[in-house]
């Protein structure tokens, strides 16, 4: 349900925007590397052999997920679309009408939702973050809670406050 023609505003965030994921992911890879090349003089069974290459594979494709994944949201002139790729291939859309409260503010990813991506909590509802600590909140008219993770919150928000004013 991808409306281009009325989309105000737009934002696409990735895990490996953030320095810290890029040098750690560099850093378990190069560890990885190492720990195989200190291994091949030694005498490794076929299935220790196997077992490393699995391990290796397995790195690469969380490392690959990492590197694709990003989050989409969109603000248009109905309401707001967004989703979590590749994990959501379909946008989901939230209607204006549907919004009963919004707000910016700050959270803790760890404490209140067990860190970033698409996480859930029981009394804070879903939470749609790749990095940063500052969201906009929103509750909506069946009392369901929605974190979406910002590094523009006031762009966001002013987007956000003149769209839901021209929809009344």
């Amino acid at each position: 349900m991808l409306e281009n023609k009325n989309i105000v505003y737009s934002k696409t965030s990735r895990f490996t925007d953030n320095v810290f994921i890029k040098y750690s992911m560099l850093f378990v890879f190069l560890a990885y590397l190492v720990l195989i090349y200190t291994q091949k003089d030694s005498n490794l069974s076929n299935d220790d052999f196997w077992g490393m290459i699995f391990g290796f594979l397995t790195i690469i494709f969380v490392f690959s997920l990492l590197h694709f994944a990003k989050f989409e949201f969109n603000i248009t002139s109905n309401g707001l679309q967004y989703r979590f790729f590749p994990i959501q291939f379909k946008y989901k859309f939230i209607h204006f009408s549907e919004i009963k409260y919004y707000e910016i503010r700050k959270y803790n990813p760890i404490l209140e939702y067990g860190g970033w991506g698409i996480r859930y909590a029981f009394k804070r509802g879903w939470a749609f973050t790749v990095g940063g600590n500052i969201g906009l909140q929103i509750v909506t008219n069946d009392d369901k809670r929605i974190l979406f993770g910002t590094n523009e919150p006031e762009i966001l928000i002013t987007h956000f406050n003149n769209q839901k004013k021209n929809f009344k």
